[in-house]
């Protein structure tokens, strides 16, 4: 039983941590120049929706967040940063973004989505060619 406990409790730790970083889409590319291009997706994806140029919405501020659960006698606590390194390619990240995954894409809708995804393939194979090849990228909670 013991096993069971650890087994499930590993991947426990695998599912809240893909669930974290699907939230606050912390991931990015080893690779300098990948790095940019995952930048320049997003950005683009973005550009096709009624919203806008935008990084993430909500609490930009953790400070905010600390003062406001202090008053309600909760102390916050420092964790050690957890990283993950898994490889990506640029068609999996506007994937992502049309599936709507990353709290920034809460507020568009399906249809929205799709059709950004779809503009931002176009452009992102003029711009980078094809979007199947595969990236080293790493992902950090903070």
């Amino acid at each position: 039983m013991a096993q069971v406990a650890r087994t499930m409790a590993g991947g426990m730790r695998s599912i809240v941590f893909d669930a974290a970083a699907e939230y606050y889409d912390r991931t990015r590319a080893l690779d300098p120049d990948t790095h940019e291009a995952i930048i320049e997706i997003r950005r683009h994806f973005f550009a096709q929706t009624g919203v806008g140029d935008r990084d993430r919405p909500g609490l930009t501020d953790l400070a905010e967040l600390d003062t406001l659960m202090a008053g309600r006698g909760l102390a916050a606590r420092s964790l050690p940063p957890v990283t993950r390194r898994s490889r990506r390619t640029l068609d999996e990240i506007i994937a992502r973004l049309e599936d709507g995954i990353y709290a920034s894409c809460w507020t568009l809708g399906d249809a929205e989505r799709r059709a950004a995804a779809g503009a931002t393939r176009a452009w992102a194979v003029e711009r980078y060619g094809p979007l199947g090849g595969s990236h080293a990228v790493e992902t950090t909670i903070t």
